[in-house]
């Protein structure tokens, strides 16, 4: 079974980055790894889109209870990890797990008995990695990508998000890595080869 390595942390605090980096350099010690986002695309978020012709997440906020949005994005995530159980590959990275989930949907509501039963499904990742950002820092990177600006990415919401990440994570138990990444990757490379090492004798307890 995949080793399952989970990333947390606000929108522009560099989740995609540090896969990546993840991702290739672990891939250059010839150990196999896949990365997801499956949040992103799952079908039961995605056929509510289609079946109402909403054309972006935001057009969904506006048109339906975002009780029901944030379901569908946990019946997602469950699904999503169902499906990777009888993966061949060494390492699994996935951008956002059930942290992420549940910090979002707070945003808009108190999540109802229903959606945390339904995260509450989901093994937990064999080690969470959780990236720090300031929200100035967070915001500048979400604008230099030349994209709409989702509802979650206005300042006060990723300053709601960034505290609960804090207030959660200081309640979790468990295995976590946690960088400050206000600035550019290099400046934590030497954490970076420890999280590559821990990552590696994960495997090794696996084997």
């Amino acid at each position: 079974m995949s080793v399952i390595i989970a990333f947390s942390g606000i929108d522009g605090s560099g989740k995609s980055t540090y896969i990546k980096y993840i991702k290739d350099s672990l891939e250059k010690k010839n150990i196999s790894v896949k990365a997801y986002n499956p949040m992103k695309s799952g079908r039961y978020n995605r056929s509510l889109k289609e079946g109402s012709n909403c054309k972006s997440n935001d057009d969904l906020y506006s048109n339906f209870d975002k009780s029901l949005i944030s379901i569908t994005y946990a019946l997602d995530l469950v699904e999503f990890m169902n499906s990777i159980k009888e993966l061949k590959t060494d390492v699994v990275l996935i951008h956002r797990h059930s942290l992420c989930c549940n910090t979002c949907a707070e945003l808009f509501f108190k999540p109802p008995k229903l959606f945390k039963q339904i995260l509450g499904l989901l093994e937990e990742p064999n080690l969470l990695v959780h990236l720090d950002v300031d929200v100035e820092i967070a915001l500048e990177r979400i604008k230099s990508r030349g994209e709409k600006r989702s509802v979650k990415e206005s300042k006060n919401n990723l300053n709601f998000c960034r505290e609960r990440y804090k207030s959660s994570l200081e309640k979790k138990k468990g295995n976590y890595f946690f960088f400050n990444t206000n600035l550019d990757i290099s400046y934590n490379k030497e954490k970076l080869i420890l999280l590559e090492s821990k990552i590696r004798d994960i495997l090794k307890t696996n084997m």
